[in-house]
């Protein structure tokens, strides 16, 4: 290991020392100060990794125990390299486990006990998985054979603290098929937090419903400014509200300490005061852990479960991995060429659309001419008919309260939650554009946003383009929906299955099965053709 050290140029090395001919691995480190040694095993090697000044993390290379009937011991040593330290921290190697059935492939399924004993020791010590990129499996035996089989058993799992200092962090299969292993080297690249400046736009926030002040700042700015439009009185709200709760979604740690403090100092105090005064603080505690909840359940978009469960931090790390996945730091232009947004790649992105979408204004005419018209006078009627108060607010309504905003940073939340005031008003300008088409243009400004295809997107095609517009705009779509989904059965083709009530877009799938199936049992009579 010193010659491959030389080689190298590392000055920091580790050894465990092999028994006879099994075990034995090692540690390398570029820089002599870099790196201090924790703790060491035949199984693993636990070093405090520096970086800068302040900056220290702990990273644990690990062997699993390969002997099933042993694989205990490689839970229990997890659990206890858990309690040495409060650290940020990271496990990376062959832990000669899997998490799922889905980390296997090939002769018989992985023992269940095996994974249920495994996930248990991971949710014990709060490590979670860092997703592969690459190939999914990184061993394998018995290639082109009937016992082929493939595992994904050489991983890496960090603490959330950990991935909150490397939020842009990647895991690489390599996929080195000129080694003589049947591993496939894995590669950690721990990339810290890139601070961008990025303009804050307004973002109306869930947690400030709980306030009181909340509701009575709408109800003051949207009754004070009669004279105002519906955009700037939304416009307004946003102003005021974003001031405000300022104080309420950025400080949680802060808040929640001065209660703690507070109750502390409280605690053994008997008179009356005091103790009136410890359960309203003790209130005001719980009230704060709701708010944070909320807070990082509208960004984790884990719509399906609700809050008041105590799932803050499953909520923030889906918000974390969220936030991840979704940041574009570089891509590639169309000479393999990285580009990065000190280099421009702000305009790389805005000229692949510009052209994409481009035209050169073609006569739709001759296309228009020849396309049938199933809408019957008597639908029609129904369709153009004015729309009701009613069926405004059945759209809104329906929406999901949680889903994105558009540019005025307005989510379905807010104008459910506040309908009683300022319903009238957007009943009345949504109206507005039924009757004679006005004003579309400032209700349709949208936000752009890219959303990656793949895991690793590489060039703008692995980016998908999704359109977040304004509440209203929506409002105005889903009435125009509600009423056409009525008569999208009669007007539809009978095998368009997607998009209609009562009809699934699986139905053709199962229709081509059954197909099949019956050519396949199929013994008399003259031959099926399937076209």
């Amino acid at each position: 290991m010193e010659w491959i050290q030389r080689k190298l140029g590392y000055e920091g090395l580790f050894v465990v020392e092999p028994i006879g001919r099994s075990g034995g691995w090692a540690i390398l480190w570029k820089e002599k100060d870099q790196a201090t040694l924790n703790s060491y095993s035949k199984n693993h090697i636990d070093i405090k990794v520096h970086v800068g000044d302040n900056n220290v993390w702990r990273l644990t290379g690990f062997y699993g125990e390969p002997n099933r009937s042993q694989r205990k011991k490689t839970w229990d040593l997890l659990q206890n390299l858990a309690r040495d330290s409060n650290l940020p921290w990271c496990v990376i190697g062959d832990l000669n486990n899997v998490v799922t059935q889905d980390d296997k492939k090939g002769v018989a399924d992985y023992p269940n006990w095996l994974i249920e004993g495994f996930n248990q020791a991971l949710m014990d010590t709060g490590l979670r998985d860092i997703d592969l990129i690459g190939h999914q499996f990184t061993w394998e035996r018995g290639r082109g054979t009937d016992e082929w089989m493939e595992v994904c058993i050489d991983r890496a799992f960090i603490l959330q603290d950990w991935l909150d200092v490397f939020t842009l962090a990647k895991l690489h299969n390599l996929e080195d098929s000129s080694t003589s292993s049947d591993h496939s080297p894995i590669l950690l690249e721990p990339i810290p937090v890139v601070h961008m400046y990025v303009r804050r736009s307004f973002y109306f926030e869930n947690a400030w419903l709980s306030e009181p002040m909340c509701a009575q700042i709408v109800r003051d700015n949207w009754t004070g400014y009669q004279n105002m439009g519906v955009l700037d009185k939304i416009r307004i709200c946003g102003e005021k509200l974003g001031s405000w709760g300022k104080k309420i979604t950025s400080k949680f740690g802060k808040r929640i300490k001065l209660c703690k403090d507070e109750l502390k100092q409280l605690r053994s105090k008997r008179d009356a005061i005091y103790v009136e005064r410890f359960k309203e603080v003790k209130k005001q505690l719980y009230k704060i852990f709701d708010q944070q909840e909320i807070f990082w359940r509208q960004r984790s978009k884990q719509l399906w479960l609700k809050a008041g469960d105590q799932n803050s931090k499953y909520f923030h790390a889906m918000a974390s991995a969220r936030k991840r996945s979704n940041q574009i730091h570089k891509l590639q232009n169309k000479w393999d060429e990285w580009v990065e947004w000190d280099d421009g790649l702000q305009d790389l992105i805005s000229d692949y659309f510009k052209n994409l979408y481009a035209t050169d204004e073609p006569d739709w005419g001759e296309v228009i001419d020849n396309i049938p018209t199933t809408i019957t006078v008597a639908q029609n009627i129904k369709l153009v008919k004015p729309v009701t108060n009613e069926e405004f607010k059945n759209a809104l309504f329906q929406m999901h309260p949680d889903k994105a905003p558009g540019p005025n940073g307005m989510t379905p939340t807010f104008f459910q939650k506040n309908w009683q005031i300022v319903g009238n008003d957007v009943v009345n300008v949504v109206k507005e554009f039924f009757r004679d088409g006005t004003g579309m243009q400032e209700l349709n400004r949208t936000n752009v946003v890219l959303i990656p295809k793949k895991k690793d997107p590489r060039r703008i095609t692995d980016m998908r383009p999704i359109s977040l517009y304004n509440i209203l705009s929506r409002i105005i779509t889903k009435v125009m929906a509600n009423r056409l989904k009525f008569f999208l059965g009669e007007v539809g083709s009978d095998t368009h299955s997607a998009f209609i009530s009562g009809r699934l877009i699986s139905d053709n799938i199962m229709v081509s099965y059954e197909v099949m199936h019956y050519l396949k049992r199929k013994r008399r009579g003259k031959k099926g053709i399937l076209h």
